[in-house]
């Protein structure tokens, strides 16, 4: 079936959003948001519409349990092959919102500054993203919403209690990850998960100038080395995923080979324009860089352009 799109708040009050032009094991039953009876079924199991939008305490505690003290300002949430650190949760149990019988007790703090710190806002977006008629998915233990957007929130259990920590999945399964089967969800999530804080700005020789004017060459040294580290890490995670997504004939299906080329074509532009900006800090331009585009690589001239990768069409009737 196709699944309905963007239904929920979250991307629409997405805020400090991070992603770049680049974009940045297990498996487990996962399903679409909408039942493919048509029904009230969302996420494969029964919604409370009352429940959702908040109106009542949890069922399955009889009223709605509090956060365990949060020790040194850090909650970690384990889930199968991947345990995220969440910095500085927020207590958002006064709202009495409630997804799938379980209470929605915490968020992270990046979730609520997006909604500009109103969390009646927040509570909207939630009970959009995960209520009737929304598009949401399971991965693995969580809920993730489904929209064209460039993250998605989502709700994960919490370690102490029965309940949800809601906080972004920074990709978009509607929209970076679309063509991803359902099946195939966490592995992707994973991927994701352990590449987002990876991903920088592409490094000019511009930079290493700021850094020498502030710190010398060991301000230049630390900054290269600190982005050598961040592309080796990228790569060991685009590597991971590479093995896990082959097939036992040890070929990708189409869609994978798709998200792999376009990951590491990312990757492949933030190395080259960090071996360029390097070169030329110390050595000068060598010519002009090309330029790392999809689709192709753009050598540029005084005047005009040509794509390294696609030949070229002749423009004066020669054969």
């Amino acid at each position: 079936m196709t699944p309905r799109r963007g239904r929920s708040r979250s991307n629409r009050r997405r805020a400090g959003n991070s992603g770049t032009p680049e974009g940045a094991s297990g498996h487990s039953h996962q399903q679409w948001g909408a039942g493919a009876d048509g029904g009230g079924r969302h996420g494969g199991c029964d919604v409370d519409e009352g429940e959702v939008a908040g109106d009542g305490p949890s069922r399955e505690q009889g009223r709605t349990p509090q956060p365990a003290p949060l020790v040194g300002g850090h909650d970690r949430l384990p889930t199968p092959d991947r345990t995220l650190s969440l910095s500085d949760p927020v207590d958002i149990s006064s709202l009495h919102l409630s997804i799938r019988h379980r209470p929605v007790l915490t968020a992270s703090s990046e979730l609520v500054r997006a909604h500009g710190h109103d969390l009646e806002d927040l509570r909207l977006s939630v009970t959009e993203g995960f209520g009737p008629g929304a598009d949401w998915c399971e991965v693995d233990e969580e809920l993730h919403t489904i929209t064209m957007g460039d993250a998605e929130i989502r709700l994960r259990p919490r370690p102490d209690t029965p309940a949800w920590h809601a906080e972004y999945f920074q990709a978009g399964w509607g929209s970076r990850f679309e063509h991803v089967p359902l099946e195939r969800r966490t592995d992707i999530a994973a991927y994701a998960d352990r590449t987002y804080d990876l991903v920088e700005g592409l490094l000019q020789e511009s930079d290493l100038r700021a850094a020498a004017s502030e710190g010398g060459a060991v301000a230049v040294d630390r900054l290269v080395r600190t982005r050598i580290g961040l592309a080796d890490e990228r790569y060991a995670a685009l590597d991971s995923l590479h093995s896990a997504l082959l097939t036992p004939e040890g070929v990708l299906p189409d869609w994978a080979l798709e998200l792999i080329h376009i990951e590491a074509e990312g990757l492949n532009t933030t190395r080259e324009w960090l071996t360029s900006a390097v070169v030329a800090y110390h050595h000068g331009t060598a010519g002009r860089r090309p330029v790392t585009i999809y689709g192709g690589v753009c050598f540029g001239f005084s005047e005009g352009a040509i794509n390294l990768v696609s030949p070229q069409p002749r423009l004066d009737g020669a054969r």
